[in-house]
């Protein structure tokens, strides 16, 4: 088979392509934008992505691909387990993920499973993270004072104003707003209370 391998780091990539010889052909690229060209011109069976890219995340890229190819089947090699991150990657759903703390093996099951027909294939490590994910509540995402900045986002107080109503420094709401659109899986504050709407977090 032959897959596409986004990575900005050289000695990661070159790692994952020893670790799958024998089982794929892996081309491999630095930037996102330059993958989304790739994916156009030349025929792949697949993506393995990171999330972090220099250019554009990984959800970015997934979505641009899915565009214009929408039966594309993607592997997911990350460091990131947090629990919004394990949220998100369930919410893009791709065929697999595999945590680059774990051992090369995982990975070549990961892809062999996964390009032999299997509809998904995750790690055990990503395994128990998806359940617990499974298992919080939808409001446990965000942090209690995260959620008291969103509510007032969503009243459309700006930063100063929120930072006048919660006793906190300019740059601690902005810091808190960034990590509401992180969590949340949005492109901006005004997406993410759209998202925190829909999933309940907030109540209109």
């Amino acid at each position: 088979m032959k897959l596409l391998h986004v990575e900005d780091h050289p000695i990661v990539a070159q790692g994952i392509r020893l670790c799958l010889e024998g089982v794929a052909d892996v081309v491999h690229v630095q930037y996102g934008q330059e993958a989304v060209k790739l994916a156009e011109s030349s025929p792949f069976d697949g993506f393995i992505v990171d999330i972090d890219l220099p250019d554009m995340d990984g959800f970015s890229l997934i979505e641009e691909v899915r565009l214009r190819k929408p039966r594309t089947r993607f592997i997911v090699c990350t460091m990131h387990d947090e629990i919004w991150t394990v949220r998100r990657l369930l919410q893009c759903g791709v065929a697999g993920v595999v945590l680059k703390s774990e051992a090369p093996a995982v990975l070549r099951a990961c892809v062999q499973s996964v390009f032999s027909g299997d509809e998904t294939y995750f790690s055990p490590h990503f395994e128990q993270l998806r359940r617990k994910a499974l298992k919080m509540q939808r409001n446990e995402i965000l942090t209690d004072r995260e959620l008291d900045v969103l509510r007032l986002v969503a009243e459309g107080q700006n930063t100063q104003e929120i930072a006048e109503a919660l006793f906190l420094s300019e740059n601690t709401v902005e810091t808190h707003r960034r990590h509401i659109i992180t969590k949340l899986g949005a492109r901006n504050i005004t997406e993410a209370v759209a998202k925190a709407y829909t999933m309940g977090i907030l109540k209109k």
